[in-house]
């Protein structure tokens, strides 16, 4: 036991460590860009560096460390096996991608081992899975979705930055950054975990549907990122609105339960563990629905009116990589990791406080760009306060955790 939880520290602490470094720079570079909307200018050169930072460094390199520590769980696989090529795996994507960011005009280089250390680990991955068996199957082709996804998006967009595009100019490159890897683990990782949500079963039928409603999603932003065709950039939106209906039905996402024999006969570590995660998972799930509606409505929109195009566009971008991601980051993090990594179950120490901040600014963000408000300094930066807020208070919480 000692020895499978030594390999799963060598392979999943270097990983988060990395991503939680390129979140923290990401949100700072975010909160400067949100104050840059009423007037100041500070650090605005290096804004620009926010989402690559966001997605590529903290959600992607988060994502494949945490899949190189669980994906061997769900298959009972020797967590001792390839430490050494998972680590320098995941160190290999952080590290890419901070590279490209830093050596410009030697970029290019960065996307290339960003994106040898996301195929190495996706073909463990596809080792570890192999084909899908047991009650649970429908998550296993997902989670391999997800981490061939991850190398793709990486080298496509490497490859028009090559070619002297901005790639998240193109709304294809954006939905296969978000559409493809992230949603696609979550929603895999999601139906593995049905179990931990009391008096929650799994819809099977619905649960196969989404993997071929994934793939269409990720073929048509792709096809998007590649051609700058609107046309598919509408397909991907479709695709993945429908992905993200069936997985909250297939789960029933939003089914909790807060008291009755259930949660009474349950001890006290058990109900504040289930308490926690399940709230967190409702409200993940509601921006997760929100933002296949807002990013639907950006593109049937685009034409009509830009001015509202680009306020539904951010809308979309923020309730699904802090109202989706974060949450579910927020809600799997405490309680998955400290197992995963020390083998204790803590709970003592478990607090709403970082996700109530995170979400009153995420709110407050959306509220006033679907609004049109007028940007002024006090909203910016209370809404950035209350972003970087939660952050340090996450990484108290989790530090804190008995």
């Amino acid at each position: 036991m000692r020895e499978r939880l030594w390999a799963s520290r060598r392979v999943a602490v270097p990983g988060i460590a990395l991503a939680t470094l390129a979140g923290l720079l990401g949100v700072l570079l975010g909160a400067f860009w949100l104050l840059s909307l009423s007037g100041s200018r500070m650090f605005t050169a290096l804004v620009i560096h926010h989402p690559k930072l966001v997605l590529y460094g903290f959600v992607y390199t988060f994502i494949a460390s945490v899949a190189a520590i669980l994906v061997p769980r769900f298959r009972d696989f020797s967590p001792q096996k390839y430490v050494k090529t998972r680590q320098i795996s995941v160190s290999l994507l952080a590290g890419g991608v901070l590279m490209s960011i830093l050596m410009y005009p030697l970029n290019f280089l960065g996307f290339l081992l960003a994106c040898f250390g996301a195929s190495v680990l996706t073909f463990y991955t596809v080792k570890v899975v192999g084909r899908p068996r047991g009650y649970l199957a429908p998550a296993d082709p997902l989670i391999i979705l997800s981490m061939i996804s991850m190398s793709v998006t990486i080298a496509v967009h490497g490859w028009l930055e090559l070619l002297g595009f901005n790639p998240f100019s193109r709304e294809g490159m954006l939905q296969l950054g978000l559409y493809g890897a992230p949603a696609s683990m979550v929603f895999g990782i999601g139906i593995k975990t049905v179990r931990f949500r009391i008096d929650t079963s799994l819809r099977r039928g619905l649960s196969w549907i989404l993997t071929p409603t994934q793939l269409l999603t990720i073929f048509s932003a792709l096809a998007a990122a590649v051609t700058g065709n609107h046309l598919y950039e509408t397909l991907s939106s479709v695709f993945f609105l429908a992905s993200t209906a069936l997985w909250i039905f297939s789960i029933n996402a939003f089914h909790r339960v807060t008291n009755g024999p259930l949660v009474d006969r349950m001890a006290e570590r058990d109900r504040a563990r289930y308490l926690y995660f399940s709230m967190l998972y409702v409200i993940a799930s509601a921006w997760l629905l929100a933002a296949a509606v807002f990013g639907l409505l950006t593109q049937l929109i685009r034409e009509i009116n830009p001015m509202t195009w680009y306020l539904l566009r951010d809308s979309y971008i923020h309730s699904f990589t802090v109202g989706f991601i974060a949450n579910m980051i927020l809600a799997y993090s405490p309680i998955i990791l400290p197992s995963l990594i020390t083998g204790r179950i803590p709970y003592k120490g478990l607090s709403y406080l970082p996700a109530i901040l995170l979400n009153m600014g995420n709110i407050a963000r959306v509220g006033w760009f679907l609004s049109g408000a007028y940007p002024n300094i006090p909203l910016t930066a209370a809404t950035a306060t209350l972003y970087i807020a939660s952050v340090f208070l996450t990484l108290a919480m989790m530090h804190n955790l008995r």
